[in-house]
């Protein structure tokens, strides 16, 4: 090899060996959502609908919606724990789903067959682990999502929902099991930016 291929070549052997190397075999545990941000009576009233003429197929869209805007924004729209589990931690992670507001944040990492808490920094949703850590298995629990929803992300829901409403097949009842219909845009200032 030689001239500008070999500089590359030689550019991104010493990028990797000074790169940070990230956790690997990540499991993700969200806690079900005890209540949705969204209740069926509010959203019959916005719909307009008088009485909640199927609350399954309401409570069907409600929860659609919600995931498929959690899922585009990479936030929790209910306060839920989180877990997450590394076969692999080197000592910092991002966190998914980070916290909206303070929590605490509890590090385990695995040595001698049992997980043992270790003291940890966060900063927003980094956490980093003091001390050599090299190919430790690892576990973070924290709690996530908003205790109350923005007003204006509450509004923005209830659009979707009645969106989804709206365009649901009448012989099927069934279009949001899989996020519905969001407005993507809507939600692009909650969204987590990596």
């Amino acid at each position: 090899m030689s001239g500008r291929y070999a500089d590359i070549v030689g550019e991104l052997s010493r990028r990797e060996a000074t790169e940070v190397r990230l956790p690997s075999g990540l499991s993700v545990d969200v806690a079900a959502a005890q209540e949705e941000p969204v209740s069926n009576s509010e959203a019959a009233s916005f719909l307009r609908l008088g009485d909640v003429p199927d609350a399954v197929l309401l409570n069907t869209i409600i929860q659609g919606v919600r995931r498929g805007a959690e899922k585009y924004t990479g936030r929790l729209f209910t306060r839920r724990q989180v877990t997450l589990t590394w076969r692999e931690f080197y000592g910092r992670a991002n966190l998914l789903y980070p916290p909206v507001d303070e929590t605490t944040v509890q590090v385990e990492i695995k040595e001698d067959g049992s997980f043992s808490s270790v003291d940890a920094e966060t900063d927003g949703d980094e956490v980093q682990v003091d001390g050599n850590l090299i190919d430790s298995p690892a576990r973070i629990t924290y709690e996530a999502g908003f205790e109350t929803l923005p007003p204006n992300l509450r509004l923005q829901l209830l659009h979707d929902i009645r969106a989804t409403f709206d365009h649901r097949d009448p012989m099927d009842g069934d279009t949001a099991s899989d996020g519905g219909m969001i407005s993507r845009n809507a939600y692009d200032q909650w969204r987590v930016r990596r």
